[in-house]
């Protein structure tokens, strides 16, 4: 029997109808023949008692210790519910299923709470729920350590097992179902004339939800890229759109023919500071008798002083330029006066700028293209909004705006590249 995951988000679980169209989702398979492994996520809906960002709620509100372990073993109880919520719509159906946890499932990870890594999966107590005619419906995020103990595996942690049961169980094709259809150009409640992408690579599914895009995260993409795992992308409530994953490149350019979609998609994140370094004019200049090998010598101390400092305190950084006299990088804006603190107890000044938002383009067909860069900053100048900062790279374009911007910015990138 051939087998297909089906991974359901939170938002598409968290009311009686959303479980019900789940449940159609699941009996549409079977009824074709397919064996059918659900993976349902906990709760998207804050309001909802037995949601994760409840159950956080609940132990902060009774003062409950933040141990790592107790938290795990907390936390896995939303998605449990959602795997049981989802049993039911499936057996009013008329669908046997039975809900599993992660451990139940066969799912063996490391010992790290809270961001588990996931070790080994032992598929025979999926096959042996399929054989039976039923449908299992794993509890999202979660697997067991070696020694029996509770473990979740962070953020994307449903997307990332559902991608590791599709390789451990050589499923046809690993389903992600949301609450919307499809991967979109561009986020829709910034631009309403977003598009559904029909076809788009892995490695552009992977780098737009490493740069915002809230569809696959990027540990569930690169896995399903890794092992070669068909995967499609669908609305739990429309059975028709869908984005299917290919490795397929753009047409093949010439030098008088362009690819035919040179831009896939735009993605954005916000809550970011920018961070401007002022590198000493004593060694960020040459000159003063000293030579390019000293000046870079100095500089990478201080470049090993700066990105060490952020790292060992866990503070993440981004869009990193390297002027000759200024380094600039951005971090999240929550985190910002930490890391100001730090630098500057290094000895070194630090200016921050907050509110500011990171626009990407991402695209296989801008390979080799030229021009992409400076038409994305003429774009940009034309809407009004400045460049902070820019980045790029062989498929992406980053571009660093104000975040009061964002909306008009977005709106005119894909006006110019995406109509």
């Amino acid at each position: 029997m051939a087998v297909i995951v089906q991974k359901f988000g939170g938002s598409a679980l968290a009311t009686p109808e959303g479980r019900a169209q789940a449940a159609l989702r699941v009996k549409e398979a079977r009824d074709k023949g397919y064996g059918v492994v659900a993976v349902a996520s906990s709760s998207g809906e804050d309001r909802d008692p037995y949601s994760t960002e409840a159950l956080l709620g609940l132990a902060k509100g009774v003062g409950l210790p933040p141990d790592p372990r107790e938290q795990d073993l907390l936390l896995s109880c939303a998605a449990t519910i959602s795997s049981v919520l989802l049993v039911d719509a499936l057996e009013r159906i008329g669908r046997p299923a039975v809900a599993l946890s992660g451990g139940q499932a066969g799912v063996i990870t490391d010992e790290r709470h809270g961001s588990a890594e996931i070790a080994r999966i032992d598929p025979g107590p999926l096959q042996a729920v399929l054989a039976d005619g039923r449908v299992p419906v794993v509890a999202g995020s979660q697997g067991v350590s070696e020694d029996g103990e509770i473990t979740t595996l962070g953020h994307g942690g449903t997307d990332t097992l559902a991608t590791a049961l599709g390789v451990a169980l050589k499923a046809e094709v690993v389903e992600i179902y949301r609450d919307h259809a499809g991967v979109t150009t561009v986020d829709p409640s910034l631009v309403p004339e977003a598009r559904t992408l029909e076809v788009i690579s892995y490695e552009e599914l992977y780098e737009m939800s490493r740069h915002g895009a809230r569809v696959v995260y990027p540990r569930a993409a690169a896995l399903a890229r890794r092992n070669g795992v068909q995967m499609r992308v669908r609305s739990v409530f429309e059975a028709g759109r869908q984005t299917t994953l290919s490795e397929a490149l753009p047409p093949q350019k010439t030098p008088r023919q362009a690819p035919a979609r040179i831009i896939t998609g735009i993605t954005h994140n916000t809550g970011l500071a920018q961070l401007r370094i002022k590198v000493p004019l004593s060694f960020g200049l040459t000159g003063m008798g000293k030579s390019h090998h000293e000046v870079a010598r100095k500089r990478s101390e201080t470049e090993v002083k700066i990105f060490g400092r952020l790292g060992t305190a866990g503070i993440n950084v981004d869009l990193v330029s390297l002027a000759e006299d200024m380094i600039c990088f951005t971090v999240r804006e929550d985190v910002a006066e930490d890391a100001r603190r730090l630098l500057e107890a290094e000895g070194l000044a630090c200016d921050v700028s907050g509110s500011c938002a990171k626009i990407t383009l991402i695209g296989l067909g801008m390979q080799n293209i030229p021009g992409v860069l400076a038409g994305v900053i003429q774009c940009l100048y034309d809407a009004g909004a400045p460049v902070l900062q820019t980045a790029d790279s062989e498929i992406t374009i980053s571009c660093l705006v104000p975040e009061t911007e964002l909306g008009k910015a977005v709106q005119a990138l894909h006006a110019k590249f995406l109509s």
